[in-house]
């Protein structure tokens, strides 16, 4: 299953021109908040990295370098609902073609499936290898 996330994880990575400013995983996993919603408290008990990456409260640990001192700093962070849409996030104000805008939607599709923070509502290796964004050539 982990598997399936971390490709989750490297889809909008390789296809942003600006994919190098996720310089640690809390940047990458503060993405997928902005994408999905912050994860519940319920499911946040039950993962293994809790405490390294939350707050007793749930706040997020944002952690970032101080672009004047140069010293890493620890922001927490809170956000109930998605802020953030990937159409928007990735193409910007580039239009598609109808078949470029298909072919996109399938592509938000599984990407929405392969980060679902909830590992038993994710989608399966063998799953995602059927999925319309893989089997339809464009």
């Amino acid at each position: 299953m982990g598997s399936v996330w971390s490709a989750g994880l490297a889809y909008p990575d390789t296809a942003r021109p600006c994919a190098s400013h996720f310089s640690c995983p809390c940047h990458v996993y503060w993405l997928v908040f902005e994408l999905k919603g912050h994860p519940s408290q319920k499911w946040l008990k039950k993962g293994q990295f809790k405490d390294e990456h939350f707050a007793d409260d749930g706040k997020f640990k944002f952690e970032e370098v101080d672009k004047i001192t140069k010293k890493v700093k620890i922001s927490m962070l809170s956000l109930a609902k998605p802020s953030k849409d990937l159409k928007s996030l990735l193409l910007r104000n580039h239009k598609l073609s109808a078949d470029e805008e298909v072919h996109f939607n399938n592509f938000r599709d599984l990407l929405e499936k392969m980060l679902m923070v909830d590992p038993d509502k994710r989608i399966s290796a063998k799953d995602a290898l059927k999925h319309p964004f893989i089997v339809t050539k464009m």
